[in-house]
């Protein structure tokens, strides 16, 4: 038995002497052709662009030292707060208990009178 022969035809040879064709442009590689205009429109949009975000980041940062001041600021207001309603039940409860002992003396006075009153 004999190999079966191949029935694919040969592949036509490419030649590597085919010059490219010239452009005004400089290439990276042999594929992509490189605009210096373009490059040079790039670096400047990059320019603005950091020159934007560094402008944004600044603003940031105020905000975020406004923010902090403010937070510190609450924090202060609150413990104030705290303070001062933990005088006024602290006053409170004093005042409470002299309207107590004032309820009781007064309570002790008026048993006499009312001694009296059952006796008229």
């Amino acid at each position: 038995m004999s190999a079966p022969s191949s029935t694919t035809p040969p592949s036509p040879t490419v030649s590597n002497d085919a010059q490219p064709k010239k452009s005004r442009y400089p290439y990276i590689g042999k594929e992509i052709p490189i605009d210096p205009q373009v490059i040079n429109q790039l670096e400047e949009q990059a320019t603005i662009v950091a020159e934007n975000l560094d402008t944004m980041m600044k603003n940031v940062q105020e905000r975020m030292y406004e923010a902090c001041n403010a937070t510190q600021l609450s924090f202060t207001v609150y413990e104030q707060s705290v303070d001062d309603y933990e005088s006024a039940i602290n006053e409170a409860a004093k005042n409470t208990r002299k309207l107590i002992e004032l309820c009781d003396a007064l309570n002790q006075e008026f048993n006499g009178v009312s001694a009296l009153a059952s006796k008229m």
